[in-house]
C-alpha cells in the first residue's frame, strides 16, 4: 500500500507530524515521527496501541466525529486547522492539540494519504490558541480564509526566526506553493533577501523587543524590490515567544519619488543640478566641513554678453548656448566637481577637498573649456565668462561665502570689460 522510503522521512521528521491513509470513512495511522509520538504520550512500543484506527480511541468522540465530517472536502479546502481534545495512553483526563492536515503526495494503493502536523507548545503560545482552540473547525476555517483573502504578505515565526505559518499572499509573492515548502524553515534556508543580508539582524532587534517599520530590498523572483517592512514580537506573560509581520511591495512608489526627486533638483534646459540642488549640497558640504574639517570651495559663473546672444540671435539660439555652456564644463570637471544652474546665465561649481591653489586650477581649467569658438544654426559665436571663487574656511559662513564668491566674479566681469 506504501512507499517504505516516504515513510522512513515521515517518521524521521524533525517537527511533530504523522502519515495516516483513508480507507472509507476512517483515517488509518501509518506512521509518526518521533516529536509527535512524545507530544501524544505514545513513544517507542507504545505506537502499537495507537496505530491503524485505533488512535482513534483516544479523541474525544465529538472532535472525532467533526474531524472525519470534514476531511472530504480536504481537496477543496486544501488544509484543515483543528484543535482536539486527546488522552495519553493511561491517563483519563483529555488534553488539547492542534495544527492541521493536508493531503499527501506520498504514493498509496487505491488510499489517499494525509499528513498531520501538530503545533508545539512554543507554537501554541505564539498562535494564542487558548481561543483558537476552542473554535469550532468551521470557524477555524473562517479565520484561515480571512487571512489568506488579505491582499498582503502575512507571516509569523517563532523565537528562532523559523516560519510557523504565512497567507496566500506572501506564497504567492515568493512563488512558493503551500505553507508546507516554508514551516520550520529561515530566510537563510529560503534564500529569502536582498544577496547580502536574510534580514536577521533586523528580527533579532524584535525578538529583543523592538517594532520596527522600516523599507529594504528583497530578491522576488529573481528581481531586486523595494518593500516596507512591518514586524513585531510575540510575547507571552515575560515572554518573547515568536515575531508577526507584513509586507507591501513599494518598489513603483520608490521608484516614482525618485523620479520626481531627480526632476525636483535639475534644470530642465541643461540637465544640470538646479538651485534647489546646490542649497542642498552647499548645506552637506558645510556640514562634512564641521564634522571632518573637509573644506570646499563655489566657483561663481556668468556668461559675458548673454543679453545680446538673445537679443541678436533668439531665444532658441541662447538656450543651445546654455545647454553647450553646460557640455563643455562638465566635461571638463575632475573628480568632486559638480555644476549647478542657479538660473539665467548663472551658474556655479562647488569643488569638494579644496585648496586656494586647486581651486584656481579648477577656474582655469573651466574658462579654458569654455572659451572656445561656438558654431550654432551656422552663427559663429566666441563665449566669455566671468568667474570667481571662494574657500568656507575663509569664512565659515555660507551666506558670506556666497557674498565673497560673488564679489570676485563681478570684479572679473569689470575687468575683463576695461580689457576689451
Amino acid at each position: 500500500m506504501e512507499t517504505p522510503n516516504k515513510w522512513i522521512q515521515v517518521s524521521e521528521a524533525p517537527f511533530p507530524v504523522a502519515l495516516f491513509v483513508r480507507e472509507g470513512n476512517d483515517l488509518h495511522l501509518v506512521t509518526m515521527s518521533h516529536e509527535a509520538s512524545e507530544m501524544l504520550g505514545c513513544p517507542g512500543e507504545k505506537m502499537e496501541q495507537v496505530k491503524g484506527t485505533k488512535w482513534m480511541s483516544y479523541l474525544h468522540p465529538d472532535d472525532i466525529k467533526e474531524l472525519l465530517t470534514f476531511i472530504p472536502k480536504l481537496a477543496e479546502l486544501g488544509r484543515l486547522p483543528f484543535a482536539a481534545r486527546t488522552r495519553k495512553i493511561g491517563k483519563r483526563y483529555y488534553e488539547t492539540v492542534s495544527g492541521y492536515l493536508k493531503q499527501s503526495k506520498i504514493e498509496t494503493q487505491n488510499s489517499e494519504a494525509y499528513l498531520m502536523f501538530f503545533y508545539t507548545k512554543d507554537d501554541i503560545d505564539f498562535l494564542d490558541h487558548q481561543s483558537w482552540s476552542h473554535a469550532n473547525t468551521g470557524e477555524r476555517l473562517i479565520v484561515q480564509d480571512v487571512i489568506d483573502a488579505v491582499n498582503v504578505p502575512i507571516f509569523w515565526k517563532d523565537a528562532n526566526r523559523k516560519y510557523l505559518g504565512a497567507n496566500k499572499a506572501f506564497l504567492d509573492t515568493f512563488g512558493f506553493k503551500d505553507e508546507d515548502e516554508v514551516i520550520g524553515r529561515t530566510n537563510a534556508t529560503l534564500g529569502i533577501g536582498n544577496g547580502k543580508t536574510d534580514g536577521a539582524e533586523i528580527e533579532k532587534g524584535v525578538l529583543a523587543g523592538d517594532t520596527i517599520r522600516t523599507s529594504t530590498d528583497v530578491i522576488v523572483k529573481g528581481n531586486h524590490r523595494v518593500i516596507l517592512l512591518s514586524e513585531r514580537p510575540i510575547i507571552k506573560g515575560n515572554k518573547t515567544i515568536g515575531l508577526t509581520g507584513n509586507f507591501t511591495d513599494i518598489t513603483d512608489e520608490v521608484a516614482r519619488t525618485q523620479e520626481l526627486e531627480h526632476l525636483a533638483n535639475r534644470d530642465e534646459l541643461t540637465g544640470t543640478h538646479n538651485r534647489r540642488s546646490f542649497f542642498k549640497w552647499l548645506r552637506e558640504r558645510q556640514k562634512e566641513y564641521v564634522d571632518g574639517g573637509d573644506d570646499f570651495a563655489v566657483i561663481m559663473m556668468d556668461l559675458d554678453d548673454f543679453k545680446e546672444i538673445n537679443d541678436n540671435h533668439g531665444h532658441e539660439v541662447g538656450d543651445r548656448v546654455l545647454v553647450e555652456f553646460t557640455r563643455r564644463v562638465k566635461a571638463s570637471r575632475d573628480h568632486g566637481e559638480h555644476l549647478f544652474r542657479l538660473g539665467g546665465d548663472e551658474f556655479v561649481t562647488i569643488k569638494e577637498h579644496a585648496t586656494a591653489e586647486n581651486a584656481q586650477e579648477c577656474l582655469e581649467r573651466t574658462r579654458a573649456a569654455i572659451e572656445k569658438m561656438m558654431e550654432i544654426n551656422g552663427i559663429e559665436l566666441n563665449l566669455g565668462v566671468s568667474m570667481g571663487v571662494a574657500l568656507y574656511s575663509d569664512s565659515l559662513d555660507t551666506d558670506i561665502l556666497m557674498r565673497q564668491a560673488d564679489v570676485s566674479m563681478y570684479a572679473n566681469k569689470k575687468a575683463r570689460k576695461v580689457n576689451r
